[in-house]
Order: structure tokens, then C-alpha cells, then sequence
């Protein structure tokens, strides 16, 4: 008993296609990617003799397109998987480095708050230094009533000027921070825009795993849900 040979739907219908175009035969064809509409007249075009038409002897054609067809699957396919793997490993790094910019930004914030809280300090200090200098200024005004009372009031003067020292100190050991701070600050921006590149990067690999889907979902229905 011979062996039955099964064909697709898509190659029942090329060859249909193809027997129909070679019987010289008036047609008119309406073709879509999923159907075929077929108008025949019963007579042939140009009033020609009639003509036996063999069958298509193109199926082998068709095999190699199909077979072109799943390579091209595979292919992207494996295209995808590796681009998932690249992703996964994008996403790792991106969440580290999500954690490692709030770490600064923590840093940043608490360091804010510390400068803040000196500048409170260093606005009370200023406003010591104005009221002990109101003071002096009336003190000198009395010089002239007593030695005892010069000498005290120079004693005081000498221990403010060490203050105001002290402090002018302490306004520089406060710039050098802001200076380290700003340098932190750039550092920080320079980590984010790296960040957002990584994730245009990401996004972009999200892109390319949709078209490859798509294209995927393309060749598949191009292979096997074309309806006659």
C-alpha cells in the first residue's frame, strides 16, 4: 500500500495559485496575507487554445522556504535568549548601583543636615560676636573711669578676638566640607547619568526583544496560518 503524502494548507493553495495563473484562463486574483479570492471567467485570455496545465512542480521550492523559514526562527530565537541573559545581567547592575546611589544620597543628605545645623551655629556665634562687640565698643566709652576696668574689659576683648579665631577656624574646616561635599555631588551625578544610560540601554534591548517577537510571530504566520 503506497504511502499518502501530506501537504500544508499554504502549499495546497500555491500550487492552486500557481495552476490557475498557467491555465491562461480570464481571472482576477485578490490576495491578503491570510486568503485568497478567486474570480475565473470561462474563457482564455486573448482568445488562446485551451491548454493542459501539469501539476506545480515548485513544493520542492516551497520545503526550502520552509526550511529557510525555521532556521530563521531558530536563529532569533537564540538572538532572543541571548539578549535576555544581557538584560538579566543589566538589571543586576543597575540594581546596584540603584542601592549605591542612595547610599550617597543618604550621605548627601545627612551632611546637608550637619551643614545645615552649623550654619545655625555659625549664625548664633555671629550674632555673640556682633552683641560682644557692642559691648567693647560701650567699654571703651568708660575707659576713662577706671584702669581696673580697662584692663578687665581688654582681658575680655583679647579672650572674644581668640573666639572670632577660633571660629574663623571652624568657618574653614566648614568650606572644606562643602568643597568634598560638591565634589560628592558631582560624583553622584556622574553615577546617575551612568545609570540612565544603563537604562536607555535596557529599554533599548526591550525594543529589540519585541521586534524579534514580532518578527517571530511573522515568520510563524507567514509558515503555517495563511487560509485559503
Amino acid at each position: 500500500m503506497a504511502a499518502t503524502t501530506h501537504y500544508t494548507p499554504h502549499e495546497v493553495c500555491e500550487d492552486l495559485l500557481h495552476q490557475v495563473k498557467m491555465s491562461k484562463l480570464n481571472f482576477i486574483l485578490n490576495e491578503t496575507p491570510y486568503s485568497v479570492n478567486i474570480c475565473l471567467r470561462k474563457r482564455f485570455l486573448k482568445e488562446v487554445s485551451s491548454q493542459q496545465v501539469g501539476k506545480s512542480e515548485h513544493k520542492s521550492d516551497m520545503a526550502e522556504e520552509n526550511k529557510r523559514l525555521k532556521m530563521e526562527i531558530d536563529s532569533l530565537v537564540t538572538e532572543k535568549e541571548s539578549s535576555t541573559q544581557v538584560l538579566q545581567l543589566l538589571e543586576g547592575k543597575i540594581e546596584k548601583t540603584e542601592v549605591k546611589a542612595y547610599s550617597h544620597f543618604k550621605e548627601l543628605k545627612n551632611a546637608k543636615e550637619a551643614l545645615e545645623k552649623a550654619n545655625e551655629n555659625v549664625s548664633v556665634l555671629k550674632n555673640v560676636i556682633s552683641n560682644l562687640n557692642k559691648d567693647v565698643s560701650k567699654n571703651r566709652n568708660d575707659l576713662s573711669q577706671s584702669a581696673k576696668t580697662i584692663k578687665m574689659k581688654e582681658k575680655e576683648l583679647y579672650n572674644i578676638e581668640n573666639k572670632v579665631l577660633n571660629q574663623n577656624d571652624v568657618i574653614k574646616n566648614l568650606k572644606d566640607k562643602i568643597k568634598d561635599m560638591k565634589v560628592n555631588k558631582s560624583e553622584m551625578e556622574r553615577e546617575i547619568d551612568k545609570t540612565k544610560r544603563k537604562m536607555e540601554k535596557k529599554s533599548s534591548l526591550m525594543d529589540k526583544n519585541q521586534n524579534i517577537s514580532s518578527k517571530m510571530d511573522k515568520a510563524t504566520g507567514t509558515d503555517v496560518t495563511l487560509k485559503c
